[in-house]
């Protein structure tokens, strides 16, 4: 397979197709099979972002509490991994790495992160709790805070993250250990984000909101 390593764009005018693809002499358009040529360069970022020392003074851990979504998972791998997360409890029925389509989304990151599967989530929460991790609930309820209204106490230095199950939610007995449940703000007609990407939401506040 060839690599994608160029922009090329369809010489025809009647298609002007725009594309990524490889560099050299002659490429047909995949659209209409007329010649392309070269438009643009891919931007290759090969350094890594510095990040100031006072965002990495966090401990960031992650609770997932069932979560039945094999790629939702594999999603919440990568983030993890992009934005600092040391460990990856998994709780109850929640996939672990070692299924083979875990892959397809984690591009990796299940080789780096640490995790431990723990078959009573509620335990390993009181255990984490004793620990002096502060106990954050990603989940909307009654007494839930949005989020962005939300100004994390500053003698909590390790934070344990906790996403549930797409339909029904954290275990009530986490949510009744937790010292925070928090909730993203919906605009829409739509009364939740998909879990991967609310954990990257949140993910993110917890690393960089000072």
């Amino acid at each position: 397979m060839t690599s994608n390593t160029v922009f090329r764009q369809c010489i025809r005018k009647a298609c002007m197709f725009r594309f990524p693809g490889p560099d050299g002499e002659f490429f047909a358009c995949p659209k209409c099979g007329a010649g392309t040529t070269v438009v643009a360069l891919f931007s290759h970022h090969d350094q890594q972002d510095i990040i100031p020392e006072e965002y990495r003074t966090r401990t960031i851990e992650a609770g997932l509490d069932n979560l039945r979504s094999i790629l939702n998972v594999g999603s919440i791998f990568r983030t993890a991994d992009a934005v600092g997360i040391r460990h990856i409890h998994l709780f109850g029925i929640t996939p672990s790495p070692i299924h083979p389509r875990m892959q397809k989304t984690s591009l990796g990151a299940e080789d780096i992160l640490p995790w431990t599967q723990h078959w009573d989530g509620l335990a390993a929460v009181r255990e984490l709790k004793s620990q002096g991790y502060l106990i954050a609930a990603l989940e909307k309820t009654r007494e839930s805070q949005n989020l962005f209204d939300f100004s994390l106490p500053a003698e909590y230095k390790k934070i344990l993250l906790i996403a549930g199950n797409e339909n029904t939610g954290i275990d009530p007995g986490i949510l009744a250990e937790s010292n925070y449940i928090l909730h993203l703000p919906m605009l829409g007609s739509k009364e939740s984000l998909n879990v991967a990407n609310a954990f990257a939401v949140a993910a993110y506040w917890f690393r960089f909101n000072s």
